[in-house]
């Protein structure tokens, strides 16, 4: 098949221009992957940053419930060593009504 010239020269414009749409397309293409790699990775790290966080605070946490356990604890025994009658009433009321509770189930 034979083209005229200005067909010809119109077929090798639209070539190049379509080869120049491929090769923008490709490179867009890589640009957003290599954005999302970047993305990905600083989603990652934000995440592991924050769990790093989150895991001090409930170390913390964890620390002074059980500091204010041992505390509360101490009280106890100092009371009961102080008062070892009105502790023993107090225990004995308080087995009492959960018998009472209990038996009603």
């Amino acid at each position: 098949m034979s083209y005229s010239s200005s067909t010809e020269r119109q077929l090798n414009e639209a070539t190049g221009a379509a080869r120049s749409a491929y090769d923008t397309a490709a490179a867009t293409a890589s640009d957003l992957g290599q954005q999302a790699v970047k993305a990905a990775s600083n989603a990652g790290a934000t995440m592991r940053d924050a769990a790093g966080r989150a895991s001090e605070v409930a170390t913390d946490v964890g620390d002074r419930v059980y500091k204010r356990g041992m505390q509360a604890s101490e009280q106890v025994s100092r009371h009961v060593e102080s008062q070892p009658l009105s502790s023993l009433l107090v225990a004995a009321s308080a087995g009492f009504i959960v018998g009472l509770l209990m038996a009603r189930r």
